[in-house]
């Protein structure tokens, strides 16, 4: 008996725990009746129940004393219940109102945090429109640097060229100038030699027709006439000789005006090919501006 009057104790306890728990203050306004022993002695309240230990009484002299517990749970009142449920609607709407203003704490730090969003990403865009300029402006320096050493070390090799050039002309119209003087020495020295071994040619003859002359004087005195002829031929003969000097010489002087008209065309093929080179490096030089135009229009 006294182990089944513990646990029907027990289980009272723990119902009136529980709708202490949820109501609050259901603790204070329940009515727990004093209970009695079996033999009507020693009131036993909730004392033990409900003290500050909290713990129950020992089990054997419990047994000794045969001692038995019931607990009595009334119904709790009406003005206890409204009290109870004002003060869960209270908590309710306190509870409500601290959720709003976490609600509104929340959003205005969301908001503070997009801000703050908003102006990191905007620095980062003037910073990307930033690195953007530096580099443009990098590459239109280098872009322009680069023309300009271009344009140094094209007109470096102009000047080289035109050096070059000016060297191959002295050297070629010295060239054309010494073969044409031994040309013309050796044209002169032909005729010279020509004319030397022609004036011997006719020493000789006019030797040789001195004496037939002579031979012919002395041994037969021919007539005037016959005299008169013979000098006619000879000097018919002379004239033929003077002739085709003046046509050697005639000829010796074309071959002069050749050279010299080939000198000329050599001189001219020279300029051509200097003005087609200019042209060509005028050429190459506009290449890279045209493209340094179309990479700033790009």
């Amino acid at each position: 008996m006294a182990r089944g009057s513990n646990n029907h104790s027990s289980g009272n306890k723990n119902s009136t725990t529980q709708e202490g728990g949820s109501g609050g203050e259901a603790n204070n306004g329940a009515n727990i009746s004093n209970t009695t022993g079996v033999d009507g002695k020693n009131p036993v309240g909730s004392a033990w129940l409900f003290s500050n230990s909290g713990k129950a009484p020992d089990l054997q002299q419990q047994h000794k004393r045969r001692r038995y517990f019931q607990v009595n749970i009334e119904p709790i009142p009406s003005d206890v219940q409204e009290t109870i449920s004002k003060r869960i609607r209270q908590e309710k709407s306190l509870r409500f109102v601290q959720q709003e203003q976490k609600l509104k704490q929340l959003r205005s730090k969301l908001t503070d945090q997009r801000t703050k969003v908003d102006q990191a990403r905007q620095w980062v865009e003037e910073l990307e429109r930033s690195k953007e300029q530096g580099l443009n402006d990098i590459r239109t320096a280098r872009e322009e640097e680069h023309h300009k050493n271009m344009t140094e070390t094209a007109e470096r090799m102009k000047e080289k060229h035109k050096e070059v050039i000016e060297k191959l002309e002295e050297k070629w119209k010295a060239e054309l100038e010494e073969e044409c003087k031994a040309e013309v020495e050796r044209r002169s020295r032909e005729r010279q030699k020509l004319v030397e071994e022609q004036e011997a040619s006719l020493e000789a003859s006019a030797a040789v027709e001195s004496e037939e002359a002579s031979d012919m004087k002395a041994k037969i005195g021919d007539d005037a006439e016959e005299t008169e002829e013979e000098e006619g031929e000879e000097k018919e003969e002379a004239v033929p000789r003077s002739v085709a000097l003046q046509k050697e010489i005639d000829q010796l002087k074309a071959v002069v005006e050749k050279s010299n008209q080939n000198r000329v065309e050599m001189i001219w093929l020279l300029k051509q090919i200097i003005k087609a080179e200019e042209k060509q490096n005028s050429a190459m030089e506009s290449k890279p501006k045209a493209k340094i135009a179309t990479s700033k229009q790009a």
